[in-house]
């Protein structure tokens, strides 16, 4: 949809916000940082309203949703993300609306009305058509809530309490932990490795003594440089020798489907073609099997590490 990523955000934060500011390698502190900058300068709110403008559906600038209307189609029992943007509410409207009735599909963010979010669980699975994002570090239009520095991830997951115990005392632990315990989930987008988010799937595997159990999967892309002198393999090799690499870092209990991604040597962007057409792919199996049966349960019923 064009919006930042998260390097990018973080220099375009430090451009507008705080030119002066050396960063460090660790993006959550440099947002912390910027922020603080900001506030001394008075400019706190100008700071929110640039997170309100860029996360909003005007703030993209490409709005082509046909790859989320693929995407949220496919029967899934709930939407969650951890993203700021309605992407996907908006796909969910386009999607289902028809000339005769406009279709509602709901923001509910986490960090605000924890009873919407109780109802967005209790509602999981009711229908295909979905009527709620669940947002959980936060919506645009509530820039001050967003869960976007460490001192907020901190509080958010609990990472500043000393018990192990203590630290599913916090909302947020609280509904991913309900998740990740009760559904599948497939992750699209997400890259596996924020360290807060690991640490609550391992609460999960501890709390349940799992081991190696497939419990959820995660959709990953992957490139291969074939003219690194360190990797002087033949192509397949040497692509199953970076998917084995990303495998092994991964969560465990977490089954991968890796798509080729590559990198354009000029642009430096990598290719997503392949996941719109895995997206498809999954779309097409899905769409053969009993609508009771979600996509998720289908990955794990056939036991499927590729497609």
């Amino acid at each position: 949809m064009g919006y930042p990523l998260w390097d990018d955000l973080v220099q375009q934060l430090a451009m507008e916000f705080a030119p002066e500011l050396t960063l460090t390698g660790d993006n959550l502190v440099n947002v912390d940082a910027i922020a603080s900058v900001a506030a001394d300068a008075g400019r706190t709110h100008e700071y929110h309203k640039w997170l309100d403008q860029t996360f909003s559906f005007n703030g993209a600038s490409q709005k082509d949703l046909t790859f989320h209307r693929r995407l949220v189609s496919l029967g899934f029992c709930g939407l969650v993300t951890p993203n700021f943007d309605p992407t996907l509410e908006e796909a969910c409207i386009t999607e289902y609306s028809d000339p005769a009735c406009v279709h509602r599909c709901e923001s509910v963010d986490l960090t605000d009305r924890p009873y919407l979010v109780f109802d967005f669980l209790q509602r999981l699975g009711a229908s295909p058509r979905h009527c709620g994002v669940l947002h959980l570090h936060g919506l645009h239009r509530a820039p001050d809530r967003l869960i976007l520095g460490a001192k907020r991830y901190a509080e958010a997951y609990g990472h500043d309490r000393a018990s192990g115990n203590e630290e599913l005392r916090t909302l947020l632990r609280k509904v991913i932990w309900t998740l990740l315990s009760t559904r599948p989930v497939l992750f699209v987008g997400f890259s596996m490795t924020d360290p807060f988010f690991s640490r609550t799937l391992e609460l999960v595997r501890r709390d349940f003594i799992l081991t190696d159990e497939p419990a959820h999967f995660a959709i990953i892309p992957y490139d291969v440089n074939l003219t690194d002198t360190d990797r002087m393999l033949a192509p397949a090799a040497a692509h199953k020798q970076v998917k084995q690499e990303l495998r092994e870092a991964l969560p465990s209990g977490l089954v991968p489907i890796f798509y080729h991604a590559p990198r354009s040597p000029v642009t430096g962007l990598s290719d997503h073609r392949r996941l719109v057409a895995l997206i498809d792919d999954l779309g097409i199996r899905a769409g053969t099997v009993p609508r009771t049966e979600y996509p998720v349960d289908r990955l794990r019923r056939k036991g499927l590490e590729e497609l």
